[in-house]
C-alpha cells in the first residue's frame, strides 16, 4: 500500500542564478541538478511515490516518461508549478491520493539531500505526537535585525534554527492547512512549516547532520560539484574495501 509520498517543488525560474536555463536543469556532476534530488527520494525505501512540480514551459522537454528513462520509477505525476512556492506545493499535494498518510515536501534545488536524512526525518515524525517535522540546523552566526542598513537589535541565536527541507507532515493535516490559508488569501509562505503555523498546527525540528545546501547562486553549483565528487570517491573506496 502506498502511504508515504514526496512532493518535490521545482516550479521556479531561479532568477538569482542568472541563467536562461532554470537552475533545476543546470548540469551538475554529469546530469541535470533535479535528477540528483529525485534520485535521493528514489533510493529512500520509506518513500513510495513522488510528485514533481515543474515550470509549465518545461513539460514538453521533460515529460514523465523522460524521468522514468533516468531510473526515477517512483515518479507518478508531474504537475505545473504556480506563481509562488506555497501555491506550487499546494498543486502537488492535490495530486496525491486520499489514501496518503505522510508526505515529505522538498525543494528541488536541495540536491545534496540523502536517503538517510529523508528516512530519519520521517521516522521522527511517525514516533512524535506532532503534525509536522522539519529538517533544520541551529544557527551558528550572530544575527542582527537591521532597518535601512542600521542595526537595531542583536537576536538570541540560541533560540534560532535555519529551516531546510524535507519538511514532513501527516498528509491530511498539511493538505487541509494549505487549502485553508490559500482560501484566506495567503500565498507567500516561504516554507510549509509556516503554512501549518498559520493554521494553528504544531511543528517540531529535527536536526540536520549532513550538508544540505540549497543551490541558489552560481558558486553553489561549484560547491555542490565538489561535495558530490567527494561522496562518489568515498563510495568507491568503501566498495573496494569490501
Amino acid at each position: 500500500m502506498l502511504e508515504t509520498f514526496a512532493v518535490i517543488t521545482a516550479g521556479g525560474t531561479g532568477q538569482r542564478m542568472g541563467s536562461q536555463v532554470p537552475k533545476q536543469f543546470l548540469a551538475l556532476h554529469n546530469k541535470p541538478l533535479i535528477l540528483h534530488t529525485l534520485q535521493a527520494f528514489q533510493d529512500c525505501s520509506d518513500i513510495h511515490a513522488i510528485v514533481l512540480t515543474l515550470p509549465p514551459h518545461m513539460f514538453s522537454e521533460w515529460p514523465l516518461q523522460r524521468f522514468h528513462q533516468y531510473g526515477i520509477s517512483k515518479l507518478f505525476a508531474v504537475v505545473p508549478g504556480d506563481k509562488t512556492r506555497q501555491l506550487s506545493v499546494y498543486q502537488g499535494l492535490k495530486a496525491l491520493p486520499a489514501s496518503a498518510r505522510f508526505v515529505a515536501i522538498h525543494d528541488g534545488a536541495r540536491c545534496l539531500i540523502t536517503p538517510q536524512a529523508i528516512a530519519h526525518t520521517l521516522d521522527a515524525l511517525k514516533i512524535g505526537d506532532v503534525e509536522g517535522m522539519i529538517l533544520a540546523t541551529p544557527v551558528k552566526d550572530t544575527l542582527k535585525e537591521v532597518h535601512s542598513g542600521r542595526i537595531v537589535k542583536t537576536l538570541d541565536r540560541s533560540q534560532l534554527w535555519a529551516m531546510q527541507t524535507p519538511q514532513v507532515f501527516r498528509f491530511p493535516r498539511i493538505l487541509e492547512a494549505h487549502r485553508r490559508i490559500a482560501d484566506q488569501g495567503h500565498q507567500d509562505a516561504t516554507d510549509d512549516a509556516a503554512v501549518l503555523e498559520l493554521d494553528g498546527g504544531q511543528v517540531r525540528v529535527h536536526e540536520s547532520l549532513e550538508f544540505n545546501l540549497k543551490v541558489t547562486y552560481p558558486q553553489d553549483i561549484a560547491l555542490a560539484e565538489v561535495i558530490l565528487a567527494d561522496r562518489e570517491t568515498k563510495k568507491e573506496e568503501q566498495l573496494r574495501g569490501h
